[in-house]
């Protein structure tokens, strides 16, 4: 789930997202590039509460990556580790490789805790050079010249908000 609010200072409408909140006007969304957002991974129809101190046991055979070692209908596991090695898959890039490697243990009481891997990250995102951390995505089934168009234009983008922030 993305937090929109700094690309629409003004709001949008929470179904259609580039019309405003009337439904009449257009919602204009400031770049991403120099309004950065977040990210709140959530999921919702699998979720369980769990008392504080309670275990965080559950007892579900369901849930979108079945990939996950642990998840039985008979024998109890723990839904945060879980929840680390899921998101291992979903974070499994190059220069998270070694993150994605803890995440992923086979054995769910040897993966880190999320605030250990928290730090991990940051350790690991402070090596990255900042133009490449504000690069655009690609989709998988972008063609080669739409890729070159793409390229083209973030890049245009990229230079424009450069210039910004150093003119102030």
């Amino acid at each position: 789930m993305m937090d929109a609010r700094p690309m629409y200072p003004n709001g949008h409408h929470p179904v259609r997202i580039h019309r405003a909140l009337d439904l009449i006007h257009d919602a204009k969304p400031l770049p991403r590039i120099d309004h950065p957002v977040k990210y709140y991974y959530v999921d919702f129809g699998l979720s369980a509460h769990f008392p504080v101190g309670a275990p965080s046991l559950v007892l579900e055979k369901v849930g979108h990556d079945m990939e996950i070692p642990e998840i039985s209908n008979e024998v109890p596991y723990d839904a945060y580790k879980a929840d680390i090695y899921a998101l291992g898959n979903l974070f499994d890039k190059d220069f998270l490789q070694h993150l994605v490697e803890c995440m992923k243990q086979r054995e769910p009481g040897v993966r880190p805790p999320a605030d250990e891997l928290i730090r991990m990250f940051q350790q690991l995102r402070a090596l990255v050079p900042e133009s490449s951390v504000r690069w655009r995505l690609v989709q998988r089934s972008e063609q080669p010249y739409e890729k070159l168009i793409n390229d083209t234009v973030a890049v245009a983008r990229d230079g424009l908000s450069s210039l910004k922030r150093m003119v102030g």
